[in-house]
C-alpha cells in the first residue's frame, strides 16, 4: 500500500464512522513509522495525519458538546496538560513539562496522563510523585485501563464544566487521542510542545495551537520547511543549581574524568551509516588520554558485552569505565564528581542534559552528525564547543585536553546556559506571548546525500 493509498484508507475509517478502529490505526502506523531506522530523523511530519486526528476527536467528543463549551467564557487561573506518559527519572518531557508548571506558580495546574498502552505502572499515586516539589499544587488523573477511543470521555469528564485559559499538549508522537482532544473549543488557547521534534510526531499541524518547538534547529525546520507559521520557541531550561567555582581546576592530579549521561536509547545505534558505535567512541577516549569514563544510565545488555570486548581487544582495563545507573540529579552529580568533560551522548543527542551540564559549567564534546541535525549537532552546545566526526577526531580532542582548555570551554559553557536557558527565559516565555528569547545562530548544515543513497 503506497502513501496516498494508506491515506484514503485511513480517510475511509472516519467516513464509515469507524471512529475506534481509526484511532488505533493511527498510532500503530506512526509507531511503525518510528520504529523503522529508514525513517528515523527523517520523516517527522503529516498535515493530512494531523487534520485526520483533529476530525475523529471531533466525532469522539460530539459536535454539540464541543459548540456549548465554545460559548463558555474561558477562565484566567487555570492550565491543563495532556500527557501520554510521565517519566520520573528520564523522561525530558516530563522535565520540560514541570519546567513549563513553574514558570507560573500562582494558577491552578492539571495534568491528565491518557496511558495509551495501559501501561500499570502509571497511577495517580506513582505520578503525583513527579511533582512533589510543588508541595500538592498540581493535580495529577492517570486514565484507567479502558478502550483507547473511551479515553476520550475520561478527558472530557476531568474538565469538568471548566474552560481553562491554556490546554497544553505534551503527548508521545503516537497518541492520536491528545492531538484530537486538543479543540479550539476546550480552552481559551491550545499549545503544542514539539518535544518529539526528531521523528514523526503527531500535533505538528493544528491549526489553532501555538506550536512551541524546544531547539532552533527545530523552528526554523518547522516554520520554513513545513509551512509551520503559528510557532515560537521555548528554549529548554534548568534551575540554576550552582557552576564550577572559578578557583576549580581542571585534571586534578594530571587524570582527565570524562562522564556520558543519558537513557539508554540515546546510546543505540539506529543508523545503519553510522560507523561506530557508543562502545568504539569509550575505547576511543580510554585509549586517547588517562583518567576514568563515568556512565551515568541504563545501557542494554548488549552494550554492556559490547564495551568491554572492545576494551579489551584494547588493551583498556575495564576498570576504568565507571556505570553509575541513572542519578537524582545531573546537574549535581557532575559538580559533585568534578568532572572535566561530558561527551555528550552517541549517536542521539541528548537536549535537556546538555542543557544541565552547561549549567554546571562543564565543557562538552559532541558528536557532528552529517545525516540530520536532528540527529546530532553541535549547534544546541556552547560557541566553540569540541566536535567530532570521525574517532580521530575524538581521539585529538581529548588529547589537547590540559586544565587551561578546558577552564575556557567551562566558561563559554556556563555561558550559553546563562544567555539562553536560565528559568527566566522561559518563564517570559511562557507568560508574555509578546517575548521573543534569544536564538543561536544555526550554521549551514550539509546532508551527506550519498550515505543516504547507501542505505
Amino acid at each position: 500500500m503506497n502513501y496516498q493509498e494508506k491515506i484514503q484508507s485511513l480517510e475511509d475509517s472516519l467516513s464509515q464512522g469507524e471512529s475506534a478502529r481509526l484511532l488505533y490505526d493511527l498510532a500503530n502506523f506512526v509507531m511503525g513509522v518510528w520504529a523503522d531506522p529508514r525513517y528515523i530523523f527523517r520523516v517527522f511530519e503529516s498535515r493530512p495525519l494531523d487534520d485526520l486526528c483533529l476530525q475523529l476527536g471531533r466525532a469522539l467528543l460530539g459536535e454539540d458538546e464541543l459548540r456549548s463549551r465554545g460559548d463558555r467564557k474561558a477562565g484566567a487561573d487555570s492550565a491543563f496538560y495532556v500527557a501520554s506518559a510521565l517519566m520520573h527519572v528520564t523522561g525530558g518531557h516530563t522535565q520540560a513539562l514541570r519546567d513549563v508548571i513553574r514558570a507560573r506558580p500562582g494558577i491552578r495546574h492539571v495534568v491528565l496522563v491518557t496511558n495509551p498502552m495501559n501501561d500499570p505502572a502509571l497511577n495517580d499515586e506513582e505520578c503525583a510523585k513527579i511533582f512533589e516539589e510543588f508541595g500538592g499544587k498540581v493535580e495529577v488523573h492517570v486514565a484507567p485501563a479502558i478502550e483507547y477511543h473511551a479515553k476520550a470521555d475520561w478527558l472530557l469528564a476531568q474538565l469538568g464544566q471548566e474552560k481553562p485559559e491554556r490546554l497544553y499538549l505534551f503527548n508521545h508522537h503516537y497518541d492520536a487521542l491528545a492531538v484530537g482532544f486538543a479543540q479550539p473549543e476546550l480552552a481559551g488557547k491550545v499549545y503544542f510542545f514539539h518535544h518529539g521534534d526528531h521523528s514523526l510526531c503527531l500535533g505538528v499541524h493544528i491549526p489553532h495551537a501555538v506550536h512551541v518547538d524546544c531547539s532552533e534547529a527545530s523552528y526554523e525546520q518547522c516554520r520554513h520547511r513545513f509551512g509551520v507559521t503559528n510557532n515560537t520557541l521555548w528554549p529548554l531550561s534548568a534551575a540554576d543549581r550552582g557552576a564550577l567555582p572559578d578557583s576549580h581546576a581542571f585534571m586534578k592530579d594530571g587524570e582527565l574524568l570524562t562522564a556520558s549521561h543519558g537513557s539508554g536509547n540515546k546510546f543505540e545505534r539506529l543508523e545503519p551509516n553510522i560507523p561506530y558505535s557508543y562502545a568504539d567512541v569509550v575505547v576511543a577516549r580510554l585509549s586517547a588520554a588517562n583518567g576514568r569514563h563515568f556512565h551515568l544510565g541504563v545501557l542494554s545488555d548488549s552494550m554492556q558485552a559490547e564495551i568491554l570486548s572492545k576494551a579489551a581487544e584494547a588493551g583498556v582495563d575495564p576498570a576504568r569505565l565507571v556505570s553509575f545507573g541513572h542519578v537524582p540529579s545531573l546537574w549535581d552529580w557532575l559538580l559533585a564528581h568534578k568532572i572535566d568533560l561530558c561527551i555528550n551522548s552517541f549517536p542521539t543527542q541528548g537536549f535537556k542534559g546538555m542543557v544541565e551540564t552547561m549549567g554546571a559549567g562543564i565543557p562538552m564534546i559532541v558528536y557532528r552528525s552529517r545525516l540530520s541535525r536532528f540527529h546530532s549537532t553541535p549547534e544546541f552546545a556552547y560557541q566553540g564547543a569540541f566536535h567530532w566526526e570521525t574517532l580521530d577526531e575524538l581521539k585529538a580532542h581529548i588529547r589537547a585536553c590540559n586544565p587551561a582548555v578546558l577552564k575556557r570551554h567551562g566558561h563559554r559553557s556556563r555561558f550559553c546556559y546563562t544567555q539562553y536557558h536560565r528559568p527566566e527565559v522561559l518563564q517570559m516565555c511562557v507568560t508574555d506571548p509578546g517575548f521573543e528569547p534569544p536564538m543561536k545562530k544555526l550554521l549551514p548544515f550539509h546532508e551527506d546525500s550519498l550515505a543516504r543513497h547507501f542505505e
